[in-house]
C-alpha cells in the first residue's frame, strides 16, 4: 500500500492517491475470473492491514479502482507463477485508520 500526496499552489488543491497491490500465487481460472468480478466494480472499500498490525481504508469517500493487473506463468521453476491487481483510489484527505472492535 502506498500513498502518494499532490498539492498545487496555483490551484489551491490537495488530493491524495492510494494504491494497494495484491499478489496471488498459483495462477488459476477460478482466481482469474475473480480478479474480473473485482476490476468490474467501480467503487470498492478496500481495507489493508499494515506491518504494524494497523488497519486502514481506502476509497473511502469515492471508492477504489482496478487500475492494472499482471499475471505470470513463468518458465522454470523459480519463476513466479500468480497474478496482481492494482487498486486505486483518489481522495481528498489522507486514508483513514479503521479501529477493530474486539470481542
Amino acid at each position: 500500500m502506498t500513498e502518494t500526496g499532490t498539492f498545487s499552489d496555483e490551484n489551491g488543491t490537495v488530493f491524495f492517491s492510494n494504491v494497494v497491490n495484491l499478489v496471488f500465487n498459483k495462477l488459476e481460472a477460478t482466481k482469474l475470473q475473480q480478479l474480473k468480478l473485482l476490476a468490474q466494480n467501480a467503487k470498492l472499500l478496500v481495507i489493508v492491514k499494515d506491518n504494524n498490525g494497523k488497519f486502514w481504508m481506502v476509497g473511502n469517500e469515492r471508492g477504489a479502482v482496478a487500475t492494472s493487473s499482471t499475471a505470470e506463468s513463468g518458465t522454470s521453476f523459480g519463476d513466479r507463477n500468480g497474478f496482481s491487481i492494482e487498486l486505486t483510489g483518489l481522495a481528498p484527505d489522507t486514508m483513514y485508520e479503521v479501529t477493530v472492535a474486539e470481542s
